[in-house]
């Protein structure tokens, strides 16, 4: 069963990493640079394994962070590989395809995150001022919850909160 498309990407791109990693140690003799290439390689879907059980969205985004810099660090070995002709330009060509797919989705993934953070934190400075109101926030826009916040405004006599356009539309 897929963890997640970037999972099954940065997975499948590690085997042929590891594989590579061997062609360049046994039919090439390249030791130094292949074994870069392989930590950095390997390292991209660890990072995204980790992301994918991270703790917060500040974990999570930090975790891909992580992977985004492996990529970047793999990318300079390919480059170093093909320009010492260890790697063809084929070789280098087809990993080099791969790594730019891995880096863009990781780079969308971190904005999308971002950015869905951002709109949260917009969608809820609205409500300022005391935990009651806190509460009443979070359930005022469930409709099974609109009885119990209505039992606790009228307990209290609080004003209801402002509700924002953005929640009114996930009704």
């Amino acid at each position: 069963m897929a963890k997640s498309l970037v999972y099954d990407k940065s997975l499948a791109y590690a085997v042929r990493i590891v594989n590579l990693y061997k062609y360049l140690s046994e039919q090439k003799r390249e030791t130094v640079m292949s074994k870069q290439l392989l930590r950095s390689g390997t390292s991209i879907g660890a990072n995204v394994s980790e992301a994918l059980n991270a703790e917060s969205d500040s974990d999570f985004i930090h975790k891909l962070a992580i992977a985004q810099k492996e990529v970047n660090e793999t990318a300079y070995w390919l480059s170093l590989l093909e320009k010492t002709q260890f790697l063809t330009t084929q070789e280098y060509q087809s990993m080099s395809s791969d790594t730019d797919e891995l880096r863009k989705m990781i780079a969308s993934i971190i904005l999308t995150k971002k950015e869905n953070i951002r709109q949260k934190k917009k969608c809820h400075s609205h409500y300022a001022g005391n935990s009651t109101q806190l509460l009443q926030s979070l359930f005022i826009h469930c409709t099974k919850h609109k009885k119990m916040v209505k039992q606790i405004k009228e307990k209290n006599h609080i004003q209801a909160p402002k509700v924002c356009i953005h929640h009114l539309s996930h009704k």
